[in-house]
């Protein structure tokens, strides 16, 4: 008599507990998406969790969790553990169509692409006899948040001297000359203008004389090398990261001041272990320069710093996608930064010509601080 009456409550209990989590979990979400698609290592952004619960039936306990590489650092670290990776748990209690978004800060400690992973929660049954799980984001990668860590921006003042006196003075001693195939505007005629430039349609619409304008024949560009080896010297991983902040910092001010940017770095997906970036200078190119910049050059092919430098003065000349059709690029300056350089004597490069300026800048350690030496070369 008492089994009759225990046995169907204790199938029920059973079920119960099956299928109560399913329930709990039915139109439950979660993402993780941050407030930037990049930031500056060193700066600090917002990581977002948002949980919905899109029935009326309330959810008592709901615990979340997921990872993010070591890149990525909470500035509140309560409730997180740090291994190879930084793990983050949070308890939520939801009623029925709740929607709860929680914000964390966080901070960008190293250049990188980083992306939330794991995203799971987990839901205790009734008296905590069972718990179930649900795995968020391997269907919809789109509530994985991601970012770029862009290399830190550094002082670059000291630099930023010798080069504005070399582009001065190539700027100074460039051409005057206008290319007569490529046509800009119209504007009022000067007594400078030559009269084969004169719009005579333009001028008898105003009625006064009008000339035509041309873009100059030559395009300024600044050409970069990089040095990410730690071929001479081991265990200087802040050198590097100083040479791509170096880099990263006067290419954005050079391409901010209209130059043309020709970067090449000895590191690639393939060999030779060389990567170039040329061609015409916009938003567009400096985002993809400065996502390359984030990489992990520790998984790539590399070569010889003189190596790239020579594999890419071939592809400079050769390769028409490092052009800008129809311009002529005119390189005014080109800066060579390595830490494996500790003396300009030991960087042998082919002569410059006329019109370009040369500097190497050497990152090295001074005791506790990263320091760099400058040269300027002839």
């Amino acid at each position: 008599m008492i089994l009759t009456f225990i046995i169907p409550i204790a199938i029920l209990c059973f079920v119960w507990i099956r299928n109560y989590g399913s329930f709990l979990v039915d139109n439950l979400t979660a993402s993780i998406s941050f407030a930037d698609d990049h930031i500056y290592a060193g700066e600090e952004t917002v990581l977002s969790e948002v949980i919905e619960n899109r029935k009326r039936f309330p959810v008592p306990v709901l615990i979340i969790r997921f990872r993010i590489p070591r890149g990525i650092k909470f500035i509140d670290s309560e409730n997180t553990s740090v291994s190879d990776y930084t793990y983050k748990k949070d308890i939520f209690s939801l009623s029925g169509m709740e929607l709860i978004r929680r914000n964390h800060r966080v901070k960008g400690v190293k250049r990188g692409f980083y992306k939330a992973s794991e995203l799971e929660s987990r839901l205790p049954s009734l008296l905590h006899f069972y718990t179930y799980g649900m795995n968020f984001g391997k269907e919809d990668e789109k509530s994985l948040g991601e970012i770029y860590v862009y290399a830190a921006r550094t002082d670059v003042s000291d630099l930023m001297r010798p080069i504005a006196s070399i582009l001065g003075d190539r700027l100074s001693a460039g051409s005057i000359y206008e290319d007569p195939f490529a046509f800009a505007s119209v504007r009022e005629y000067t007594t400078a203008d030559p009269m084969k430039n004169i719009n005579w349609k333009a001028s008898a619409k105003v009625g006064s004389l009008m000339v035509n304008t041309f873009f100059q024949a030559d395009s300024l560009q600044a050409e970069v090398y990089l040095d990410v080896n730690d071929f001479d010297y081991t265990n200087e991983e802040d050198l590097i990261e100083e040479s791509v902040s170096i880099a990263a910092t006067i290419i954005e001010k050079l391409t901010k001041s209209g130059l043309k940017i020709f970067l090449a770095v000895n590191a690639g997906e393939k060999t030779p272990g060389v990567t170039v970036f040329g061609g015409p200078s916009n938003d567009d190119k400096l985002k993809r320069i400065e996502e390359f910049l984030a990489s992990d050059f520790k998984t790539m092919e590399h070569c010889e710093y003189l190596q790239m430098i020579e594999t890419a003065e071939r592809r400079k000349t050769f390769d028409p996608e490092l052009k800008d059709t129809g311009a002529k690029d005119r390189t005014v300056l080109k800066l060579y930064i390595s830490k494996n350089i500790r003396e300009a004597g030991e960087l042998v490069l082919p002569a410059g010509s006329a019109d370009e300026g040369r500097i190497c800048v050497a990152p090295y350690r001074h005791g506790s601080e990263i320091g760099r030496k400058t040269h300027i070369l002839t």
